[in-house]
Formats: structure tokens, sequence, C-alpha cells
């Protein structure tokens, strides 16, 4: 029964992430936050595994700040079976202040409108942010991560720098897979 119920909710959210017991875990979004500097291109480097990438290399995410403060978000991936490159286009809102690194974000081919969270929890703006994600679903909570970098590999100092922040909020690494970023064609 509970394996049903837990199938159930993942068909109507369409997520598939790290799905589990409880409330969503408490962490801390980075405190001034300057969207001007975190917009552009980043390349996905390691993640949670989530259903809507399954098979995804040389994911890419551009963030574009419109006059309105929302942000345009494009994320792309290449499928690592056909090779064939898809995107897709959703709008970034702030869920407070725009010096928040709190904001949610919804994508426009999705059948429902739904906006998941998109949390900051720490960013250098020139290599590399750390982005947490988590849902409460009643009795239990789906949560993923994303390390992203401005270049397809990051150096061993500034990966264990995204690590620490992962560390200090007390997110497990032990569910992080790599994004294959050789090879890929920039676009």
């Amino acid at each position: 029964m509970l394996r049903l119920a837990l199938l159930l909710v993942l068909a109507q959210t369409g997520l598939g992430q790290v799905v589990s017991f409880g409330q969503c875990p408490n962490v801390t979004a980075m405190d001034n936050f300057e969207a001007d500097k975190y917009m552009g291109k980043w390349y996905e480097l390691e993640r949670y595994f989530a259903v809507f990438e399954f098979g995804g290399e040389c994911v890419t995410a551009t963030y574009t700040l419109n006059e309105n403060e929302t942000i345009t978000v494009m994320n792309t991936q290449t499928s690592a079976i056909t090779r064939m490159q898809a995107s897709i286009n959703g709008e970034a809102k702030f869920d407070g202040p725009t010096n928040e690194a709190k904001l949610s974000v919804a994508f426009s081919l999705l059948p429902e409108r739904f906006a998941a969270p998109y949390w900051v929890l720490g960013t250098d703006y020139e290599h590399y942010t750390v982005v947490w994600s988590c849902l409460n679903m009643g009795f239990l909570h789906s949560r993923n991560a994303w390390i992203l970098a401005r270049t397809q590999t990051l150096t061993p100092e500034l990966l264990s720098e995204a690590h620490a922040i992962l560390d200090k909020n007390n997110i497990s690494r032990l569910y992080f897979i790599r994004t294959n970023q050789r090879n890929c064609k920039d676009v």
C-alpha cells in the first residue's frame, strides 16, 4: 500500500528525486544574493537523480533577468541514447525580497503550472553554484540538489568549496551523480 501511495505521489508531481519520510530538512539559502551576477550560462556538474533528466548529458541552464524581476530559465540537455538535444523554458520568481536566494521555477511545457523551489545555497558567481529544491508532500518530501559551474569542469579546490556548502547544510552527497560534460556541442 505504501509503495502504491509513493508511486502515485511521484506520478502526480513528475519529480522522482530523492523521496524520504517527514518534512523537508532545514537548509539555509545564501544571504545577499545578487541576481544580476548570477545570470548567464551554467553547466551542470553533479545532481541528484531526477526523472526529467534521465539519460541527460551536456546539461546547461541559462538564466536571464527580466525587467519585472522575474528570471527566464532555459534548461538544455543532450540524450545519451539518441544524441538529440532538447530544451525546456521556464520562469523563476523570487519567493521574497530579491536579495534572498529563494525562488520558485515553473516550466511552460508541463501539463499543470507547477512551481518548484529553487534555492541558491551558495555561489561565488564566477565558478560554481549549489542549488537545492525540496517539496513537502504530506508525510513525504522530495528533494533535489545540483552543483553547477560556469565551465564544464571545476578544479578540485573549487569543487571542495561547493561540497562544503552541502556539508554545512547537512545535505547528503551520497545521492549525487556526475553529469557527463565531455564531447558536448556548445550552443
